[in-house]
């Protein structure tokens, strides 16, 4: 498996290409059900199925690729995208009195694009290819402009019945909250400024 990293940005093209690609994609796949009963063909340039999720840390990328070798697999890492590429071909024994009932494997060069939704570290991208499907883990960067990540304030029922936060104090004034944030009046629901 050969992962490369890239440092320039991905360029998917224009949205009527991003477009233009995925109506393509749409009817290939379409017109390629009607070939059940043919020989198996190879499609152009197929792309599998695949998973992305993003944990707190994390893009996690699965792809399904059963059939595949380490070797046939290509990663390209980008700061906002991720290109995987390569090539399955069909390890039977094809003979001249052959009849497919079902053709739904693909075979040949494939390759899947993704763009990523943060920006992640190129040089720190874990890859496992087992029982048929790889999984690429990309860890968000982190900007040197951006703050470390705050908790989230828990609120909590004081003794007066109002709830409070324990990121900043608070006071209640005529039953209404009033939050102290720092650097800024205390406002009630109403917009009206206390102080």
């Amino acid at each position: 498996m050969r992962v490369r990293y890239v440092a320039d940005v991905y360029s998917f093209g224009g949205p009527e290409q991003s477009l233009d690609r995925h109506y393509r994609e749409l009817r290939d796949e379409l017109l390629g059900q009607g070939r059940h009963y043919a020989l198996p063909h190879h499609a152009v340039t197929w792309r599998p199925p695949a998973d992305i999720h993003e944990t707190t840390d994390a893009i996690v990328v699965k792809l399904e690729l059963a059939g595949m070798h380490e070797e046939q697999l290509e990663i390209t890492v980008y700061e906002n995208g991720l290109v995987v590429s390569g090539r399955r071909d069909d390890d039977a024994k094809l003979d001249d009195c052959l009849c497919f009932h079902e053709a739904q494997v693909h075979y040949g060069p494939f390759r899947a694009e993704f763009r990523l939704p943060v920006p992640v570290e190129r040089e720190d991208a874990a890859v496992s290819y087992e029982r048929g499907f790889l999984r690429i883990r990309l860890r968000k960067a982190v900007a040197a402009d951006q703050p470390e990540p705050r908790e989230p304030s828990i609120l909590a029922r004081g003794t007066s019945g109002a709830f409070t936060s324990d990121a900043a104090p608070a006071t209640v004034s005529g039953g209404v909250l009033l939050a102290a944030v720092p650097g800024k009046p205390n406002r009630t629901s109403t917009g009206r400024s206390e102080g």
